[in-house]
């Protein structure tokens, strides 16, 4: 079995894009600004746990974008710790077919300002977990 996992970078001066990366549920890793005060410079993928440690790093040259430095997390020869199959499964989300409303309803019904406001930050982080 093959595990195919994509992975997409670039600079992406288009509002468009967005669409295309929730339809097919990718995910984005920079979250810094990349040029200027804008965060023009993606990292998409579409398994949560194949990026990590995204940093910004001085400009290559005489560009007005930051530089991107991250890890691929990659396993040439996975296997599952329980079995020593060489199967990996893994999920990913199709926010194509996503129930929005049904999100908005239930994070709106959150009380996020008692919850993240009024608590210390480790209070907090439990709350959030629950």
């Amino acid at each position: 079995m093959t595990l195919t996992i994509l992975i997409l970078t670039g600079s992406l001066n288009v509002v468009s894009i967005t669409t295309f990366v929730i339809q097919s549920g990718f995910l984005q890793f920079v979250e810094f600004a990349t040029s200027g005060c804008n965060l023009l410079d993606v990292i998409l993928a579409d398994d949560p746990l194949i990026i990590t440690s995204v940093t910004s790093g001085p400009p290559l040259g005489n560009s007005d974008h930051v530089s991107i430095k991250f890890v691929l997390n990659v396993d040439l020869h996975p296997t599952d710790a329980f079995t020593g199959s060489n199967s990996v499964e893994y999920n990913s989300y199709n926010w194509y077919e996503a129930d929005f409303e049904s999100m908005k309803s239930y994070l709106g019904a959150v009380d996020w300002h008692g919850m993240l406001y009024c608590n210390p930050s480790s209070l907090s982080f439990v709350l959030y977990l629950q």
